[in-house]
C-alpha cells in the first residue's frame, strides 16, 4: 500500500489522500458505504452486491513460525486462520 500511496502522490500532488485502517473487511465496507471513504482496499471475494470490486494484485505470503508450531497448521494456511495471531509484516 505504501508504494501505491507514494506513486499516487507523485502523479497527483494537488490531491489529498488519507489512509484509514480497519480491523476487518466489514469495517472497510462500512467506511465506503457511509461515504467516509471513496474507496476501500480489502481481500476478495466479497459477497456484498452493492459494491463494485476489482482485483488489484495477487500476493503470495510466507508464514514463518517458531519451531514446533508448524504441526498446528495445514501446509496452505487460509487467511482466516491467522485472525487474532500477532503478525510481523514487511514490504
Amino acid at each position: 500500500l505504501s508504494v501505491w500511496v507514494a506513486r499516487f502522490r507523485v502523479r497527483h500532488p494537488d490531491m489529498r489522500l488519507r489512509v484509514e485502517e480497519r480491523d476487518d473487511v466489514a469495517g472497510v465496507l462500512e467506511l465506503v458505504h457511509s461515504g467516509a471513504c471513496e474507496l476501500g482496499v480489502t481481500t476478495l471475494p466479497q459477497s456484498q452486491h452493492e459494491f463494485f470490486g476489482r482485483r488489484l494484485v495477487t500476493q503470495n505470503f510466507v508464514l514463518v513460525l517458531p519451531p514446533g508450531t508448524e504441526s498446528e497448521l495445514p501446509d496452505t494456511v487460509p487467511l482466516e486462520m491467522l485472525a487474532g495471531i500477532p503478525l510481523v509484516m514487511g514490504e
